[in-house]
């Protein structure tokens, strides 16, 4: 912050509180009860409050935050003792939620498998055990697209809303491809890692030496 203040937003004793994504005065984080129970909650930086998102058994997981929009994963649907998932959207204005997915499926547990901006939500989608693929969903339209053509590779995506981005393996080296709906999938850069697609710009780090980079 400006003041290089430090203020504590949780201090609940009965859960971990981890993967904390920000928007304005909102933060939004995993409340994590036990390995099989979970839930979202937010943090309002101006109140000082902290409220819960959902509260829907079993589990929910990996939080992001644009605007009055929350995007995250959600095991309602699938249940609980197996590796499947929804992304759901909630509404903080309607104060609803919304399930994207039309059918569970393992999503990449990274914690940064899925990335939402502008009218863009993206996520990882693991198939066949080891397969992943990446999805767009653009919440305008309502359509739902797989958009890497290799279904073996994709990880980590990111979006600005005009555009994604995600790591690949070509089975030698990690590499990021960028995605756009004029353009289609593309090569942006060899030897790479942990890209973040924001306003137009990418900011990613290369190896060896592993020095950041941005285009």
């Amino acid at each position: 912050t400006n003041t290089g203040t430090e203020t504590q937003a949780t201090n609940f004793q009965d859960s971990s509180q981890e993967d904390a994504r920000i928007y304005g005065d909102a933060i939004v984080y995993e409340r994590s009860y036990d390995a099989q129970h979970a839930d979202i909650w937010m943090y309002n930086t101006t109140t000082h409050m902290n409220q819960f998102i959902t509260n829907d058994a079993p589990q929910q997981a990996n939080p992001v935050i644009y605007k009055n929009l929350i995007a995250y994963a959600d095991k309602r649907d699938a249940g609980q003792g197996n590796m499947l998932w929804d992304i759901y959207l909630y509404d903080l204005n309607t104060q609803t939620s919304t399930r994207i997915t039309t059918q569970s499926m393992p999503i990449d547990g990274s914690y940064r498998g899925i990335d939402l901006y502008g009218e863009y939500l993206t996520w990882t989608n693991v198939t066949g055990g080891i397969n992943t693929e990446i999805w767009l969903y653009n919440i305008t339209s309502g359509t739902q697209t797989k958009i890497n053509s290799q279904s073996t590779t994709g990880s980590r995506p990111t979006t600005d809303g005009q555009s994604v981005a995600w790591l690949d393996f070509n089975g030698t080296n990690y590499r990021i491809l960028l995605w756009t709906p004029q353009d289609g999938e593309k090569l942006l850069v060899n030897d790479a890692w942990e890209p973040r697609l924001r306003q137009g710009k990418i900011a990613y780090y290369t190896y060896p030496g592993n020095q950041i980079h941005l285009r």
